[in-house]
């Protein structure tokens, strides 16, 4: 008998019948299918996803896998690779001599691109980079802009060349980097040239050049972001978000234009929207432009708004106001605090999040779908309040409520942290969902070793998509955790490495 054979035995043997009268097993299906199809398919999507939950586990031993695939045959492998890699190091930190070996200069540019925004890019590695030769020129003018971000001196003679030969997108960028650097010339005529064009070509530049501005705070590029909301103030979402932008950088030129706009807002959906930009600005705005806002209509989540800005701006607890806002349960508000409360103290972050999980887990009715700032929520408990969780866990696992459940364990899992709850007592689960990630963020926080061989099963039911079917990133987490308890990295990763 060979040992294919005695493979496919041995997980048919491991599969639960479907009844109890059932003569024949379910066809066996391999726990790493996912992964081995990933590994053979380069046009596969879904199994590339399904390395997001392998890096998740920010487990070392996966990393020679990392390294195959960061020189794997396509580039959705090649990313994941480069970035898997890249979060195993500490501080993470992509490798420049992975991203050198890259022959296509658009998919390097988006590697950089990524690790840029995800800030996995050290000034160490931006000047070993700039040695190479050919960088597309935008990615390099947006490498030499981090530089200037961290304190180090500018080429000007460079920059200037790349705004030459770059295309319209580059030499934007250039222009508001040599505008930081004291030199703004560039900036009206590249602006001339931007907004000579038509929609879609001026919307698809727009986007990532503001992405570009924020991120290394090129607050000298205020002249441009100006006349973009001039042209843009028929499109209400994006002049929102140039509105935003031009008041975090530079303050002095667009609080006024937001004050002028909230005295000129016409119709509720204005005023909300207008509203969010201004406490997007309460650390920076007059705190008499909030008194206006919670006077400006009887809208309770306008009032609400107006009032937490109010004590933001002034600089109060906020608490009070924040519970006030936050049970009126308005998604688009609730996303901003859940992003903005990284940046508060400790406990008025988590008190922000506290209130977050409780107004959702008192809707009237479970079935009702729960807000995406949940989630995040949870995520930002995981560390600083467990007991709590714990608490909303038992009480939603007691009320049936699915989605609050699997919120909170979803959190976990994301975090890499242990149950809140006595692993050898578990809570009665509302769904099969979350208790199948429940199982997951057991698993993941036990040493194999110590995994119950009773409970194998169940995570191999997760892995191969026969029992609860999951997500493909947390399927094959699920697959490599079985791999792990079983002892067979080493057999595993070869078959991988191999080609599946």
């Amino acid at each position: 008998m060979n040992r294919r054979t005695i493979l496919f035995l041995s997980i048919v043997a491991a599969l639960p019948f479907t009844s109890a009268s059932a003569q024949v097993a379910e066809p066996a299906i391999s726990p790493t299918r996912m992964l081995e199809a990933a590994v053979r398919d380069t046009n596969s999507p879904t199994g590339h996803i399904a390395f997001d939950g392998l890096r998740n586990l920010r487990d070392p031993s996966l990393r020679p896998l990392f390294s195959w695939l960061s020189t794997a045959r396509s580039p959705g492998q090649r990313r994941q690779g480069v970035l898997g890699l890249a979060e195993l190091e500490t501080p993470p930190r992509i490798n420049p001599l992975l991203l050198s070996r890259i022959p296509d200069r658009a998919e390097q540019a988006a590697l950089l691109g990524e690790g840029l925004a995800l800030d996995l890019i050290g000034t160490d590695q931006i000047e070993q980079m700039l040695a190479w030769p050919d960088l597309e020129p935008y990615i390099e003018v947006a490498l030499r802009a981090r530089l200037q971000r961290e304190g180090k001196a500018l080429d000007r003679a460079r920059v200037e060349s790349l705004a030459e030969k770059g295309g319209l997108s580059t030499e934007l960028l250039a222009a508001a980097v040599l505008a930081q650097a004291g030199e703004p010339g560039r900036l009206d005529q590249a602006a001339g040239k931007l907004l000579a064009l038509s929609d879609p070509a001026r919307g698809a530049i727009i986007g990532p050049l503001l992405e570009s501005v924020r991120r290394e705070r090129l607050s000298k590029a205020s002249p441009l972001i100006g006349r973009l909301h001039a042209v843009y103030t028929s499109y209400p979402s994006l002049a929102a978000d140039i509105l935003r932008t031009w008041i975090r950088l530079a303050p002095e030129d667009g609080l006024p234009v937001l004050y002028q706009a909230w005295d000129k807002a016409a119709g509720l959906p204005e005023q909300l929207r207008l509203a969010l930009i201004a406490l997007d600005a309460s650390d920076l705005a007059d705190p008499s432009l909030f008194d206006r806002i919670a006077t400006a209509s009887d809208n309770e989540v306008l009032s609400a708004m107006g009032r937490l800005g109010g004590v933001l701006a002034r600089k109060e607890p906020a608490i009070p106001a924040l519970h006030d806002l936050i049970k009126l349960r308005y998604l688009a508000v609730e996303l901003w605090i859940m992003d903005r409360a990284k940046t508060w103290d400790a406990e008025t972050s988590a008190e922000a999040c506290r209130a977050m999980i409780n107004a959702w887990a008192a809707r009237p009715s479970t079935p009702d779908p729960i807000s995406d700032a949940v989630l995040p929520a949870a995520k930002g408990l995981v560390e600083a309040d467990r007991e709590f969780l714990a608490s909303a866990l038992v009480k939603a696992c007691e009320r049936t409520d699915d989605r609050i459940a699997l919120a909170i364990t979803m959190a976990l899992l994301a975090k890499n942290s242990p149950p809140v709850w006595d692993v050898n007592h578990p809570p009665r689960w509302p769904d099969n969902q979350s208790e199948a990630v429940g199982l997951l963020v057991y698993a993941q926080s036990v040493e194999p070793s110590k995994f119950p061989a009773g409970w194998t099963p169940a995570l191999e039911g997760i892995a191969t998509g026969v029992g609860t079917r999951l997500s493909p990133p947390m399927r094959a987490q699920a697959a490599w955790l079985l791999v792990k308890i079983r002892d067979q990295e080493e057999q595993t990763l070869a078959r991988l490495l191999a080609g599946g």
